[in-house]
Formats: structure tokens, sequence, C-alpha cells
């Protein structure tokens, strides 16, 4: 009887100082990593016209690691405008592409309509891995909050950018004689 005590007693400490080791919660997975290599600081919007602001346009380029082996997920790039503020992230499609030796580029667009096209207007952008069945890509923009976006695996550290845009140049004028 005490043997067999002992032996409950020992299996539950075993059990204990296991469980004490485990991670409680799942973690994203370690192998998986983004980074935005650019831009980085600012990015130029020109203008044609003084008047009516144009779309502008920018590529944002990165790294990463284990994206190409994994056909389930993409790298998509999330804009958050914060002066002035839009009220959240806007998803930007399509996701990026993804070279074989990790590095990745993608397209994003301030349209003006939601993503003010503003001389010191100041924005950041991150680059998420998310599943691609998530549903990511069916989100509403602006999404008000990083959690509510289904399905990010891991994110990039937020790179912080100032938008110039130069006063655009007068088109020259004829002058009737």
């Amino acid at each position: 009887m005490k043997k067999i005590r002992l032996l409950i007693v020992l299996g539950i400490l075993l059990g204990i100082s296991f469980l004490s080791g485990c991670p409680q919660e799942p973690t994203a997975p370690v192998f998986l990593s983004v980074a935005i290599t650019q831009p980085q600081g600012q990015i130029t919007c020109i203008q044609t016209t003084r008047d009516v602001p144009e779309p502008c346009s920018f590529e944002v380029t990165g790294t990463s690691t284990r994206v190409v082996s994994e056909p389930d997920v993409g790298i998509y790039v999330l804009l958050e405008p914060t002066r002035p503020s839009a009220g959240g992230f806007f998803i930007q499609l399509p996701p990026a592409t993804v070279q074989s030796t990790g590095d990745w580029s993608a397209t994003a667009t301030l349209d003006d309509e939601l993503i003010q096209v503003r001389n010191g207007a100041i924005l950041n952008i991150l680059a998420v891995i998310a599943e691609r069945a998530g549903g990511i890509e069916s989100q509403v923009n602006p999404v008000p909050n990083l959690a509510d976006i289904p399905g990010i695996l891991v994110q990039s550290d937020p790179v912080s950018l100032t938008v110039v845009v130069p006063t655009p140049t007068p088109a020259p004028t004829r002058r009737g004689r």
C-alpha cells in the first residue's frame, strides 16, 4: 500500500514538473518571421494638380522566413493612418509576392478617400503573416483593431512614415496675342 501511494505521489510530482515547463497558451510558430526593409522615414507622393488629390502608390519590401514553404499563409501590408487618423488599419491587397529567398514586395496605396494624401500626414505600416483562408482578405477597411483581423500569425515591427507631397508645378499657360 505504501508503494502504491509513493508511486501516485511521484506520478503527480512528475506531472506537475512536466506541466510547469510547458507553455500555458499556444504561441505563434517561432520559425515564421517578417520584417519591413523599405520604405523608411518618408514616402513622396507626386501630385499633378493642386485641386484634386490623386491616389499615391508606393512599394513596400521586406524579408521573411519560411513563408515560401508555407502555402497556406501570405504576407499582407497594413496601413494605419495616425495623423490624421482614419479609424484603424487598412489591409492592402493583393498579398505580397514572396521570392524563394524570403524577400518580398507589395504595393500600398493612399487613396485620398479613406487615407489622405496630405503633406505631413503620418502613418504606420506593418507587415503580417496571416492564414490565407483565415478571412483577412474579406475584412472591410478600416479594421478598428489589429486583434480584430482573423488569422494573423506573426507581425513585423511598425514603421512610421511621413507623407511628403511637393507642391505641383503649374502647367505653363499660353498667352494670346
